[in-house]
């Protein structure tokens, strides 16, 4: 081939060179042209030759290509058919991805969705996808899915910060705010829509965690007013819900069913609700509200606390969750999280997407996932700094709300009597525990719910005091002066009684209170809480309030009790612990505190050993003689009062005040009922001599005559038209002291008036008559009532004094020490009048007078008034022994009684000696002998031991046998143990016989003035009283001195 490919260029040369030789040779020329003819045609056949060989090289050679040509075409469409079955799997990979994503938005896994979401926008920028029209559907719909991912998340929040906290929801909800805001700075989709709502939810535009401070505001703010309406609708229909019932019960139904519509009070306001709920059930209001309230702290004290250690497993645990704060604590995942955002984070940014950006450029077939993670970045933890630091600094704002709202409640109504006084308690505690609450939750002092809870604590406490008033007036009207049979020593003497009743609180107005099948309210706890427990809030003084949610839930929540049909479902909480549904309610703490000072009491260093030694006295004995009036009346109002003075220390001395008011009408009560019309006429009469006492016994009631005349005269309030006509000045004298309440008057209509206007005379006392001796059991009972109510006050006096302000304990212990002393003596004074009573005073007095004592004749029996005298204290002493009354008496009364009935026969037999106008030597005899067997009749039935009995007695009648010198020596000698009207009697029966008349008149002048003496220089020294009864016994008898140095001569012996 190169051979002839050579010919063939040569061939113009060498036909030019044959040109040449042709011309020159041109028959040789001729004959080459003849062999070049034939040569030519020799080449063209070489020519076809060769086109025919390279014909069948060529196709010899495709044949031979075909086989890798086919293997190379091969090769390129599997890789294209790779590339296609690739693409296929990312696009199926990208729309799981999506379908995940919605999935886990619909479930509520907000976190984990908008982790999807920013990968399935990181996969639609890659070019790969672009021409899809799969992808651009999916593209177009995650502007869409954007937006519902911030809603979701808002929602989230909000029904979060609807006291639903709970650490794994919290988390989502920021790591979706977190990624959508690196969505948002990535990809520049805005993920809000301006002035948006839905649902009533208000979205606003500022970013997922820079709003989200404000955001939990807003959501909290409008929960309180949510938690106000919530507390008030539900007792509203507590109140429907009873008057429903009352009104299918007055129809027949036993057991009606309760339906009531409240849904047309959802969207009334509140200040109008306000309207509608009775004062009856505001306190509970007040109770729910706070209980719904200190949920709404707790849960924004839960966010708060959620932000001290973000994303942190351990605040799925409530112990760590509510941890106390650490000192100089500003660092969150070992970073300082406070003014340190810095070009860091845009340089950490711009690597991060850069990176993704160029591991999606680079050829990869399948989607490219991101790994972001919101919990480790440096720029999360400084967001995440900035938000707590500005959701601690809206507590301040958030409490001041619950405040407003709280005193909204508290100045709805006045607080009336209608109230019943457990409610109130509750409700002055749970509003102590708020305020307690609000002192750890933001260092607020609540100034002004402890001003407005004193103001209506004090409103009600007036009211309420009026109709407790009133109760034990009507009590004390209704009293049948019997013994009720309470066994006080098993409850640990008057002291255990006092403090069961302040201690005590019905369950069944907890219960009441929440009988509720409609009204909404939370039932969700915070993860981990475990078992309630007894304690509300931590026995402990440091304990934590928010910390006790995570040990015993919320410390104001009650016993729950929900209607539903004919069922009854009961819930216990964080107050309850009860073994059966129907056990009492856990103590308050500021019970339990009161009756700490109860537990400390007995260690008290100030007590002597003498009042040790009465209290150990007191309670070693078996009962207490004890009325309906004195125990359930003042009994519980004691301990009803002591709750108001440690509710209300603003109002602590208006409420002792209170208190001695009480207890001073029962002792007026009991004065006025069974002291008799004679005996007050002479009790508060002007002292005459022939009708005083002896002059040691003249003061033995001055303190009760003074107390009981001022305590008669004091004003009170009564409910309005209550209030009894002035009756007359029986007292002999009017008072100027007012009431301690002046100035300060219940907001009931009420009136005023003095207490004796509002005595009056048992119907027992009235009706009775010798058979019953005349009401004696009810007079003792009476007697002793008043010394139980007396030891009653002595046993709380310490407590009392701690619950006043110091400047007013020494009040307290005056008052408690008058008190008993007062009472002492009426008391004595009603065993006193029971004597006369019993014996018949009048007819044996006149018997003894008219004995014939003139008679010359000596008898050998004594008289039978005797017997007769001795017949009556037999029935008497029968009647305490035989009957069933005095079965729960003891024997001291026993013992009181016999001994002043021995009193009261010798004092009838002296009163009649005295009495009589002339006797006898032989009259005189008789009457020693009939003291003697008065003595000897009164022992047969029962010991006598009276101070002022038969030595008494016969001391007064030996003294007729003295001479006119000795006998005026034993006068003044034992004057001021005998009344006036005894001296002089014994001198008209001795000295008219010895004396001319001038002289006796002069005997009667010396003991006036040694009477009037004793009555003016009572306390004064007794020497120099005697000096001048010396001087004038000298002048007006014996001249000599004889007398006067006789009497000298005893009296200083």
């Amino acid at each position: 081939m190169q051979k002839i490919e050579d010919t063939d260029t040569d061939k113009d040369v060498i036909l030019g060179h044959l040109t040449t030789m042709i011309d020159s040779n041109y028959d040789e020329l001729m004959m080459c042209m003849t062999k070049i003819q034939d040569t030519d045609t020799y080449l063209i056949q070489a020519g076809l030759q060769s086109n025919y060989g390279r014909k069948r090289i060529k196709s010899a050679q495709e044949l031979y290509l075909q086989g890798p040509i086919q293997i190379v075409n091969k090769t390129k469409k599997k890789k294209k058919l790779e590339t296609i079955i690739d693409t296929i799997q990312s696009l199926k990979s990208i729309k799981d991805l999506h379908k995940s994503m919605m999935s886990n938005l619909n479930v509520g896994d907000l976190g984990q969705a908008a982790h999807l979401a920013m990968n399935v926008l990181e996969c639609l920028k890659r070019q790969n996808f672009d021409k899809f029209h799969a992808m651009k559907g999916i593209g177009s719909s995650m502007q869409r899915t954007i937006l519902s991912l911030r809603r979701k998340s808002d929602k989230a929040l909000k029904r979060l910060c609807e006291r639903k906290f709970t650490s794994l929801e919290y988390d989502s909800v920021v790591k979706a705010y977190l990624t959508l805001d690196q969505i948002e700075k990535t990809f520049k989709i805005k993920n809000v829509e301006p002035g948006y709502s839905e649902d009533g939810i208000f979205f606003d535009t500022a970013g997922c965690i820079d709003g989200l401070a404000q955001r939990i505001g807003r959501f909290q703010l409008e929960d309180v007013e949510q938690c106000l309406h919530t507390s008030v609708v539900e007792h509203i229909y507590l109140d429907e819900q009873k008057k429903h019932r009352s009104a299918m019960e007055s129809a027949g139904h036993r057991r009606p069913s309760i339906q009531v519509d409240v849904s047309d009070l959802d969207e009334v306001p509140l200040t109008i609700l306000l309207r509608r709920l009775s004062a009856e059930q505001l306190p509970l209001c007040i109770v729910r509200a706070c209980e719904l309230l200190a949920e709404i702290v707790h849960t924004h004290y839960c966010i708060s606390q959620w932000h001290r250690a973000p994303f942190d497993t351990r605040n799925h645990e409530a112990h760590f969750l509510h941890r106390p704060p650490a000192d100089g604590e500003l660092s969150f995942n070992g970073h300082d999280a406070v003014g340190q955002e810095s070009d860091e984070d845009d340089d950490e940014v711009e690597v991060f997407t850069s990176d993704v950006l160029g591991h999606a450029a680079a050829h990869v077939p399948g989607p490219h996932l991101m790994t972001f993670d919101p919990t480790s970045s440096r720029f999360s933890s400084t967001k995440l700094a900035i938000a707590q630091l500005s959701i601690m600094q809206s507590r301040a704002t958030l409490w001041e709300e619950l405040l407003r709202g709280l005193i909204s409640l508290l100045r709805a109504t006045n607080f009336s009597s209608d109230i019943k006084l457990d409610d109130f308690v509750c409700m002055a505690w749970a509003l102590r525990v708020m305020v307690l609450l609000g002192k750890e939750y933001c260092d607020s002092d609540s100034a002004s719910l402890i001003a407005c809870l004193e103001e209506k604590s004090e409103e009600y406490f007036r009211n309420f005091h009026l109709e407790n008033f009133q109760v034990v007036r009507m009590m004390i009207d209704a009293e049948m002066w019997n013994h009720i049979p309470v066994q006080l020593q098993g409850k640990g003497a008057i002291l255990g009684s006092i403090r069961q009743s302040f201690g005590a609180r019905k369950v069944d107005a907890a219960q009441e209170r929440r009988s509720l099948s409609k009204a909404p309210r939370s039932d969700e706890s915070l993860e981990g809480q475990g078992t309630p427990s007894s304690n509300g809030v931590a026995d402990d003084a440091s304990s934590s309030v928010l910390s006790s949610f995570s040990v015993s839930g919320n410390p104001l929540k009650f016993i729950m009790r929900t209607d539903v049909g004919d069922a009854t479902i009961e819930r216990m909480s964080s107050l309850d612990e009860a073994e059966e549904v129907g056990a009492a309610v856990s103590t308050p703490r500021f019970v339990r505190q009161a009756l700490q000072m109860w537990d400390n009491d007995g260690d008290d260093e100030e007590e002597s050993n003498a009042q040790k030694s009465r209290r150990q006295r007191d309670a070693d004995r078996s009962s207490y003689l004890i009325t309906q009036t004195s125990f359930n009346g003042l009994g519980k109002s004691l301990s009803k009062y002591m709750q108001m003075m440690q509710l209300i220390p603003s109002a602590a001395s208006e409420i002792f005040d209170s208190l001695c008011e009480l207890l001073d009408f029962y002792l007026c009560a009991v004065f006025f009922g069974f002291v008799p019309l004679e005996e007050r006429g002479k009790f508060f009469g002007t002292p005459n001599k022939m009708t005083s006492a002896a002059p040691d016994h003249r003061r033995d009631y001055e303190i009760l005559k003074d107390y009981v005349s001022r305590a008669f005269s004091e004003t009170v309030h009564v409910p309005k038209g209550q209030a009894d006509g002035a009756l007359g000045e029986d007292l002999g004298e009017t008072s100027d002291h007012t009431s301690n309440h002046s100035g300060r008057h219940p907001t009931a209509p009420h009136d005023t008036t003095k207490v004796f206007n509002l005595l009056k005379v048992p119907s027992v006392v009235h009706e009775s008559t010798a058979d019953s001796c005349f009401a004696l059991n009810q007079r003792i009972v009476a007697a002793e009532s008043c010394w139980f109510v007396a030891q009653m006050l002595l046993e709380a006096k310490t407590v009392l004094q701690r619950l006043l302000p110091d400047k007013l304990q020494d009040k307290c212990a005056t008052y408690a020490s008058d008190f008993s002393l007062v009472i002492g003596q009426l008391r004595a004074l009603l065993y006193k009048i029971n004597g006369p009573l019993l014996i018949d005073y009048a007819k044996m007095l006149t018997m003894i007078v008219d004995c014939g004592w003139e008679s010359k004749k000596l008898t050998q029996d004594h008289h039978h008034w005797v017997d007769d005298l001795i017949d009556h204290c037999k029935d008497v002493w029968d009647y305490m022994m035989l009957t069933d009354q005095f079965a729960e008496a003891s024997s001291l009364v026993r013992e009181q009684v016999w001994m002043e009935l021995c009193s009261a026969a010798f004092d009838v037999t002296l009163e009649g000696y005295s009495r009589v106008k002339k006797c006898t030597p032989e009259g005189r005899a008789g009457m020693i002998m009939d003291v003697f067997a008065l003595h000897d009749g009164l022992n047969s039935i029962h010991l006598c031991r009276c101070p002022r009995g038969k030595h008494y007695v016969d001391s007064y009648l030996q003294a007729f046998c003295l001479n006119e010198e000795d006998l005026m020596v034993w006068i003044q000698e034992n004057y001021q143990t005998y009344a006036y009207r005894h001296i002089v009697g014994m001198l008209n029966q001795t000295l008219s016989s010895m004396l001319n008349n001038k002289k006796l008149r002069d005997a009667v002048a010396v003991i006036d003035q040694l009477y009037e003496i004793d009555e003016k220089e009572q306390g004064s020294n007794g020497s120099a009283s005697f000096n001048k009864f010396s001087n004038m016994l000298s002048t007006r008898f014996m001249e000599d001195g004889k007398i006067s140095n006789l009497i000298a001569g005893k009296f200083r012996k």
